[in-house]
């Protein structure tokens, strides 16, 4: 069996407190320490990260979670002035970087976000590859629908070795649609439990030729799944028991 680590891309909650400076602005709201911006010194820390742990540990698969841009919704997410956008902000988009959010225009906030991400799609591959040829990689933004334009074509989906999906009846039909030849589609049997996925569709992405992973939600001391997670625990280990 493949081992599969994890590294969360855009959320730190200890370097969030520590290195303020380095959080996307308007990004910080109740419960969350906000999103680490991919132009900050942010990208050096973990990309230094996963070259220690990959020397360490050898590992088939890493899977990149919150890969996105100030949200977990980076669609949506308008580009805020701050030091680290400056720089990036003139050689992206030819001018300087306006004192307010409102003068950058939807346009330059999106070819902003997909040039900043697909560089750090770029670094994290590099570091990854560098030390540990054989590891493979894979990004959970996670998708909310079908072609955001975030994401059309964009180098982080054409060139990962696998396509990753919370979600199940939009998104992983888009994903199956559009991957490439050497790349396979990851679903959930358990996903996000908004109206967007239901558990009891495994079988059609099993037929597809879907990869699977499930959530447990271990807890201290024992790492245990909370009890309130047994019914979703026990769908996925049912869906499992099922699989030939």
């Amino acid at each position: 069996m493949p081992f599969h680590a994890y590294f969360c891309t855009a959320s730190d909650l200890t370097m969030s407190n520590m290195r303020p400076a380095w959080v996307v602005p308007t990004s910080i709201k109740p419960g969350s320490a906000g999103f680490l911006a991919p132009e900050s010194p942010w990208t050096d820390l973990l990309c230094a990260r996963v070259k220690e742990f990959v020397r360490l540990y050898r590992v088939e698969w890493i899977v990149f979670d919150w890969f996105v841009y100030g949200s977990l919704h980076p669609n949506d997410f308008a580009v805020q002035p701050a030091w680290f956008v400056k720089g990036p902000f003139k050689e992206i988009i030819g001018r300087d970087m306006p004192e307010a959010a409102a003068r950058i225009t939807p346009e330059e906030s999106l070819l902003y976000k997909r040039t900043v991400l697909a560089k750090q799609f770029y670094r994290i591959r590099e570091a990854v590859h560098d030390a540990s040829p054989d590891t493979k990689i894979y990004f959970n933004v996670p998708y909310r629908k079908p072609a955001e334009a975030l994401w059309v074509d964009h180098p982080m989906v054409n060139e990962s070795e696998m396509l990753l999906a919370e979600s199940s009846e939009e998104v992983v039909p888009w994903l199956l649609k559009i991957r490439k030849p050497h790349q396979r589609v990851m679903t959930t049997v358990v996903g996000r439990q908004d109206g967007v996925s239901d558990p009891m569709t495994w079988k059609r992405w099993f037929e597809a030729g879907c990869d699977f992973f499930g959530y447990a939600w271990g807890t201290p001391p024992d790492f245990r799944p909370h009890p309130a997670c047994a019914p979703a625990v026990d769908t996925v280990r049912h869906a499992y028991h099922q699989m030939p």
